[in-house]
């Protein structure tokens, strides 16, 4: 059986960083994590890299920004097609239901991580 739980450093392919390890038992995260995926199901996750900082600090002028350039139709932005098709009729409520819907999540899943790492 792989050695998947034992706490090995993680090396980062764009910069070749190398971080240690931030939790002794990974089982929560990856339930939590699972937990996640399937909310997805029901309704897609704005949890995009790019957005996930603003959430955790619940900073809706950040995120507000953030939304902005990640949708704007400059060539490039938006790495993502479907995330600006999800997000073609916004309003100027979505980042504040994006930090009620999902701050729980984004706290489970990448405040630790954040933390320690960011």
């Amino acid at each position: 059986m792989l050695n998947c739980y034992r706490p090995t450093p993680l090396i980062f392919g764009k910069d070749g960083g190398i971080k240690e390890p931030f939790l002794e038992d990974p089982k929560p995260l990856l339930k939590a994590f699972i937990d996640y995926y399937f909310a997805s199901f029901y309704s897609p996750s704005p949890l995009v890299p790019e957005w996930i900082g603003p959430v955790l600090k619940r900073d809706r002028a950040a995120l507000e920004r953030k939304i902005h350039q990640s949708l704007s139709d400059f060539p490039g932005r938006s790495y993502d097609e479907s995330l600006r098709w999800a997000f073609r009729e916004m309003d100027d409520n979505v980042a504040p239901q994006i930090l009620q819907k999902w701050g729980t999540s984004a706290d489970q899943i990448y405040k630790e991580m954040n933390d320690a790492w960011f």
